[in-house]
């Protein structure tokens, strides 16, 4: 037998969105979407979440709607690079 754990978060709108996290600053580009700072400057310095210090933006799903923000969001892979389609790219 095989089993699998997931974790279904809510929107604040009601939309369920399959994440572990209970933010979405670690496997997200949120900080950058919202314009928390940029890209390519230090995480600490622009408020974008940092996978290493456990630091930055990281609102919890709960608390942002799906339409207009959640659906529009990239994933990061686990050093902080993001996800264009086929391709990944760093932050910095």
């Amino acid at each position: 037998m095989r089993i699998v754990e997931i974790d279904v978060r809510m929107t604040k709108d009601g939309h369920p969105v399959v994440l572990h996290d209970e933010g979405l600053g670690r496997a997200t580009d949120i900080g950058e979407m919202l314009g928390r700072g940029e890209p390519r400057s230090a995480p600490l310095i622009s408020g974008i979440y940092s996978p290493f210090t456990g630091k930055g933006y990281n609102p919890p799903v709960k608390s942002l709607p799906w339409q207009g923000c959640v659906e529009k969001l990239r994933l990061k892979e686990e050093h902080g690079f993001v996800w264009y389609d086929d391709s990944c790219v760093s932050p910095r």
